[in-house]
């Protein structure tokens, strides 16, 4: 019998996937699931106030940064991230304000 603790879950110790983001997980890939999983992780639980470049993610997920970047635009081609996300290629991240 298990006489650990339980663990008390907060905002800080999960990040929140979307159903349509596992239903669709055929279309977007491993890669593609890793890549959607730091960006939120970062969007929801941010250690800057900006999210990362595609070369920190890249680095982080052990991926080329070449491939995160078109696996980023997959992901906001699909609607799965905001079209208003724009990450630098080096340095940081940036929103566009909504016009």
């Amino acid at each position: 019998m298990d006489m650990s603790s339980p663990v008390t879950t907060t905002a800080d110790t999960y990040t929140d996937i979307e159903n349509r983001v596992i239903a669709n997980i055929a279309k977007i890939g491993v890669y593609g699931f890793a890549v959607y999983l730091a960006v939120q992780r970062y969007l929801q639980h941010p250690p800057t106030p900006d999210p990362p470049s595609y070369a920190t993610i890249a680095r982080k997920l052990g991926m080329d940064q070449g491939a995160v970047i078109r696996h980023v635009k997959k992901l906001q081609r699909l609607k799965f991230l905001p079209p208003t996300l724009h990450f630098l290629e080096e340095g940081r991240a940036k929103r566009r304000a909504m016009r």
